[in-house]
């Protein structure tokens, strides 16, 4: 039982460092020292089984010794078996490799990713305190600045990588050629104001590979292409054609 217990707690340490938004999220050695300790625990868990059904048979036995060894087995086998079933299989995907896979299956199903980074970007980390000063929200109703700025005060999750993560999988999903259209669910969120929200999550797509053009076509075109009404919005045009031909370089500086 303190070899489990033991196993137990220094899986959870590793799996809080390195999951999705964890400080240590890329680390390999943390999975397969994660894995492993899993594993260590299953088997130890199958002879805590043997030892619990052994005991059970043994007429001299007390009834609180069996009681004692039957929850033992049972939380250690419930544990087990969340760790074998979910939390190893997600520990992988969400490596490199595994995330690499994730955005070829996306591509190759024809989906398209809406990006709402911002969201995560003001939960905590360094995009936290740049949304906490942006003049944006001056601008909103008295009540919704008053409850962001109380909530502000709040530091955020200690070693808070998500924003971070999530940079990876959209890098992944460019290199796919995955769609991906700019999105912030503003108002949604504390902290995400409309409009410069939307400027936010665009340096975002380009901290995650996009060019500022393709950042800028995944806030206009691409959300039309999707919706099947890229004659309706996502361009300037006159109604004979465009009004004018931009180069990148143009638009930049619009």
């Amino acid at each position: 039982m303190g070899l489990q217990l033991l196993a137990s707690v220094l899986s959870v340490a590793s799996a809080a460092s390195f999951f999705p938004g964890g400080p240590l999220f890329e680390s390999l050695a943390l999975r397969l020292t994660f894995s492993s300790l899993i594993l260590l625990m299953a088997a130890a868990t199958v002879a805590l089984v043997v030892s619990t059904a052994a005991l059970w048979r043994d007429a001299g036995s007390s009834r609180v010794t069996r009681l004692h060894a039957a929850l033992g087995s049972s939380a250690s086998l419930a544990f087990v078996c969340a760790g074998v079933v979910f939390w190893v299989p997600v520990a992988w995907r969400s490596s490199d490799a595994g995330i690499e896979r994730l955005a070829r299956r996306i591509h190759d199903a024809g989906i398209s990713v809406q990006t709402t980074f911002v969201n995560y970007d003001a939960i905590g980390g360094p995009g936290r305190l740049r949304l906490i000063n942006d003049p944006a929200i001056g601008y909103l109703r008295a009540d919704t600045r008053t409850i962001w700025r109380r909530g502000a005060q709040m530091p955020g999750p200690p070693g808070y990588r998500y924003t971070d993560f999530l940079k990876k999988v959209a890098g992944a999903l460019i290199r796919a050629g995955v769609p991906l259209m700019a999105g912030t669910d503003a108002m949604g969120a504390p902290l995400v104001a409309p409009g410069s929200a939307l400027h936010r999550e665009l340096e975002l797509l380009t901290e995650s590979g996009l060019t500022p053009y393709e950042a800028m076509r995944a806030a206009t075109v691409a959300p039309a292409t999707f919706l099947g009404k890229e004659k309706e919005f996502g361009t300037i045009a006159t109604e004979n054609g465009p009004i004018c031909s931009l180069s990148t370089e143009t638009l930049l500086r619009t």
